[in-house]
């Protein structure tokens, strides 16, 4: 995904870089996040491709989620983030953004506390 020649679609880059976060967070990799963060939010910026959604994403992953001090309020800061997505995926351009990862069924996942995954 840090290929500059690579031939893919700017959501699908923009997916792929929200992903990469969002794997790392999973595997708990705390200090990497930030950086991810940093990096992928400069780079889609400079792209000219940063959605509403990702900024959205990118703060909360940033800003709100080290401020959580317990697992209710953890859950609390995930729906608020699934509300505020939701609202967002109105518009077909922040649509583009959250189409090719399941972000919402991510969210969903984590409020939830079941395993986030392909169903059969």
């Amino acid at each position: 995904i840090n290929d500059k020649d690579i031939n893919v679609r700017p959501a699908e880059i923009s997916s792929l870089k929200i992903l990469e976060i969002i794997v790392h967070y999973e595997l708990e990799n705390d200090e990497l996040i930030n950086f991810l963060v940093r990096n992928n939010y400069r780079f889609l910026l400079n792209k000219g491709q940063l959605y509403a959604s990702e900024t959205l994403f990118l703060k909360f992953i940033r800003i709100q989620l080290p401020q959580v001090s317990n697992k209710k309020e953890l859950e609390q800061q995930f729906i608020l983030l699934k509300q505020e997505l939701l609202e967002l995926q109105e518009d077909p351009y922040e649509k583009q953004f959250l189409d090719p990862f399941d972000m919402i069924g991510w969210l969903d996942s984590k409020i939830t506390g079941k395993t986030f995954g392909i169903t059969e």
